[in-house]
């Protein structure tokens, strides 16, 4: 909006036009019309900043012009000031009712009229600024939007397609569910040599920070599993912590991050019928027909600042039976918040008797149950942290 305001006088008396006229001029622009139907012409055509509207007119009073102009989209957010000698409440009230923003009393006071014009014209100015500001931050989140969905697919392009193991297992699925539209968890499934490798990483944070470092996690097992020939769990989380302060030079002096993960890492050898698992801060879940136990990993932070002890990490061993079923969990499945007014934690201990309850279907449909079964226990509770959870059948 221009610093001089577009002010449109609506009076049927040109004595009354002509004081309002050199009343407001010397600060604004002034049009005038001294009936209804070429004021509403003028409103649409020029759009002015405030009408300034008579109520007494012959033909359409100044009530039904007011309604008009608040009926058309495109003069509906005009302010109207009435200038009226009626001193009644029930005209004041009924002027208010029409759409109208003040009332200025005939005979007219010069400063008053300026004063209110004033006013109004600033709350106008101050509606058209804020209306720029919420077109900038709209465009602005429209461009974020645009920038996290394309980011959304590249990290979808990232996870590894668990077809690609059908034959080596017998089964695989996955309920991966950022925080946002992207996350920090990260989840791997291949053929190492002739084993398979099932891996969860589950980074500091959530959303774009978290995603960046599921970024450096997937490179730096990428590099471990291309670089090193060894099948043991625990040797792998130990070799990816490495990789993972290399790659953010955690190792160097004066590091910008001290962002760490929790991991674990399941081997599946099918020629021994056994599986090797080393968790850090993270447990696996194990399905059999007389029920379901934890295998708690350790309490290691890996890629943090200072220096874990890295002997702690410890590979268990698992005989392998037909029909077992195994979890690789975030602490985003345990940590949902519900239970209606008692507030608490899912837990592990619900994770697992959930898992039992539907230990007999196909994965894809006990991770279905599973969602399920969390979105109920949330209720009105939001999701709190990236949720993954992986799933697979050995035999």
């Amino acid at each position: 909006m221009q610093a001089r305001g577009i002010v449109l006088v609506v009076d049927d008396d040109p004595a009354n036009i002509m004081i309002l006229s050199q009343t407001l001029r010397p600060e604004h622009d002034v049009l005038f019309a001294t009936d209804a139907l070429k004021a509403l012409d003028i409103a649409f055509h020029r759009l002015p900043h405030l009408i300034l509207l008579d109520v007494m007119m012959p033909g359409m009073d100044g009530y039904e012009l007011c309604r008009r102009l608040k009926a058309d989209s495109v003069t509906a957010e005009i302010p109207v000031i009435f200038i009226t000698s009626l001193e009644d409440k029930e005209s004041e009230i009924k002027g208010l009712q029409c759409g109208a923003v003040d009332y200025i009393p005939k005979p007219f006071n010069p400063p008053v009229v300026r004063a209110r014009v004033h006013n109004h014209l600033e709350m106008v100015r101050a509606r058209i600024n804020l209306r720029q500001y919420n077109q900038q931050l709209e465009s602005a989140n429209r461009m974020v939007a645009a920038g996290l969905r394309y980011a959304s697919r590249i990290q979808g392009a990232m996870l590894p397609d668990l077809a690609d193991l059908q034959g080596a297992v017998a089964e695989t699925a996955v309920l991966w569910r950022p925080l946002d539209v992207v996350g920090g968890d990260y989840y791997w499934a291949g053929m190492h040599g002739d084993v398979s490798v099932f891996a969860l990483i589950d980074c500091t944070g959530h959303g774009v920070p978290g995603a960046f470092m599921a970024v450096v996690a997937a490179a730096s097992l990428a590099q471990v599993l291309r670089d090193s020939r060894t099948t043991d769990p625990a040797r792998i989380l130990a070799d990816l912590h490495q990789a993972f302060r290399r790659l953010l030079r955690q190792d160097q002096g004066g590091q910008a991050s001290d962002d760490g993960f929790d991991a674990a890492i399941c081997v599946v050898d099918p020629g021994r019928c056994e599986l090797a698992f080393a968790g850090a801060n993270m447990h696996l879940l194990m399905a059999e027909a007389e029920g379901v136990d934890l295998l708690r990993g350790d309490r290691v932070g890996l890629g943090e600042g200072g220096a874990p002890d890295l002997t702690r990490l410890s590979t268990r061993m698992v005989e392998l039976r037909p029909g077992a079923g195994f979890y690789l969990f975030s602490d985003g499945i345990t940590d949902n918040m519900g239970g209606g007014e008692r507030r608490q934690l899912f837990g592990w201990r619900r994770l697992a008797e959930q898992l039992a309850r539907h230990r007999t279907e196909p994965l894809p449909r006990q991770l279905d149950a599973l969602e399920s079964c969390l979105a109920q226990w949330r209720g009105a509770e939001p999701q709190r942290d990236d949720m993954t959870l992986l799933a697979f059948r050995p035999l």
